[in-house]
């Protein structure tokens, strides 16, 4: 029982230890460094590093048709100084974030929240955010910061 128990703490302190380790280890690229930063300075708690999602040239036409329009739409992304440019895009899962709590219904968030971070020429341009859920959410994205307005 002794041999047990002393397992059972050995394994939640190294759990708890390289748990919060996750993105430490982790080969950034220099998007993604300046996207992290930017996400810590807003805040939150980078829990894990999802990659680069998605690339893109982002034009007016563009930004009419789905799913760019929901992005670029929401407060604080202004596709204006980004047309013609090409836009990478970051995801990481968060915690400390308005979303962590979002409830809709019975259903709830697990606490956590995905962040896109859209860069342009190394900059962050826009972001978007998402709340992480068991059931798939149908609708628009929230801006970085949770909101979907002013």
């Amino acid at each position: 029982m002794r041999k047990t128990a002393l397992f059972l703490t050995f394994l939640i302190i190294t759990t708890f230890l390289f748990g919060c380790r996750d993105t430490e280890n982790q080969q950034f690229t220099e998007n993604a460094k300046t996207a992290k930063t930017y996400i810590e300075n807003e805040g939150y708690k980078v829990l894990s590093y999802e990659g680069s999602v998605s690339t893109y040239v982002l034009t007016k036409d563009l930004v009419k048709t789905l799913p760019y329009s929901m992005y670029w739409t929401i407060p604080g992304n202004n596709p204006e100084n980004v047309y013609g440019k090409t836009v990478e895009v970051e995801k990481f899962i968060v915690k400390n974030h308005p979303l962590d709590n979002y409830k809709s219904g019975n259903t709830k968030a697990k606490g956590k929240t995905e962040v896109y971070v859209h860069l342009a020429g190394g900059n962050v341009v826009a972001g978007t955010s998402f709340p992480v859920m068991d059931t798939q959410l149908t609708g628009g994205y929230w801006n970085i910061n949770g909101k979907t307005r002013d």
